[in-house]
């Protein structure tokens, strides 16, 4: 049976809304972002750490890293871009080895710094001001303060431990490894929507190959299921701006409302092809992505797994 997280659902909506708002009343879809960064310092809240103030230093860590590698994107300095994204990506493995609390935390930050540096140069250059980026981080201050009004904490504690093991220190590349393979993939052939690939690959690797796997498997299937669908329902969709506000909603819900992975990334797939506005294409790259991140993520934590076993072993060898 489905179990629905009803004070999750609330709090999403919460921290969606003023974003919507903003961008309605404006008629500046950009300001979507500062929703999408209010959701990603909330998801982590509850689970990777308890005090208030942390969602907060996670919004303004994502959006200050992100626009820093959107600035690269602008620039085309790609090799500026990797190096970032693979300094953040090495940090947080490190600090969810250590701390595997931090594993929420760590990866939703990867996905707000990727998805900001995308989404960041498609603000129309006369508006990309300072003023107009502050406002979005602000907004997005304001929305996640109103969502942890309704969110209750747990009466708990966590220690957070920050020690240096050169036996386990192939295990820090889980994030670093998959998303930098992924950025390779694609500058070579070139993908478009390649912020998809690069989260979806951050989101299936683990250093537990079986959950790996099995994360993996949910991936294709469900997103087999969600495109066939979402396509098919798109046909009869009208196009409407309120319609694709209240999509961009559904899909943000996704992260926070069912138990079920794999019925949680079936409907998120449903709605990112309905919110693609009857783009066929669009839809299309995106899921493709998606798919092909996922493979990606279990293939490296394959060889992540592997090569640590095998320097392990030697390690053993040489105590002895």
């Amino acid at each position: 049976m489905v179990s629905i997280n009803k004070r999750g659902a609330l709090e999403i909506i919460i921290s969606v809304l003023p974003g919507i708002v903003f961008a309605w009343l404006t008629g500046r879809d950009y300001y979507l972002i500062a929703s999408f960064f209010a959701v990603c310092a909330l998801i982590p809240y509850n689970k990777s750490y308890f005090n208030r103030y942390y969602p907060f230093i996670h919004l303004v860590l994502i959006f200050g890293i992100g626009e820093l590698m959107a600035n690269a994107l602008q620039s085309g300095e790609y090799w500026r871009y990797f190096m970032i994204m693979g300094a953040v990506g090495l940090l947080s493995g490190y600090l969810e080895f250590n701390n595997p609390s931090l594993r929420k935390a760590a990866s939703w930050i990867m996905i707000g710094v990727i998805y900001s540096s995308f989404k960041f140069p498609h603000i129309p250059a006369s508006q990309y001001t300072a003023a107009n980026l502050i406002s979005i981080l602000l907004l997005a201050a304001v929305s996640l303060a109103l969502a942890l009004l309704v969110n209750k904490p747990k009466l708990s504690h966590i220690s957070y431990k920050f020690k240096f093991s050169s036996r386990d220190c192939l295990l820090y590349f889980r994030i670093v490894f998959p998303v930098l393979i992924a950025f390779v993939v694609w500058r070579i052939f070139d993908i478009q929507e390649a912020e998809w690939l690069l989260w979806s690959s951050i989101s299936v690797a683990n250093i537990e190959l079986e959950a790996a796997k099995t994360k993996a498997k949910h991936r294709l299937l469900g997103g087999a299921a969600g495109i066939i669908v979402g396509f098919a329902v798109a046909l009869i969709l009208p196009v409407s701006q309120l319609l694709n506000y209240l999509l961009f909603t559904c899909m943000m819900l996704t992260f926070r409302v069912f138990d079920k992975y794999y019925i949680a990334f079936t409907t998120r797939c449903f709605f990112i092809v309905l919110y693609a506005n009857n783009h066929f294409m669009i839809g299309c790259t995106r899921i493709t992505n998606v798919l092909i991140g996922a493979v990606i993520g279990y293939l490296c934590s394959l060889v992540l797994v592997r090569f640590q076993q095998r320097y392990e072993k030697n390690y053993k060898m040489k105590g002895q």
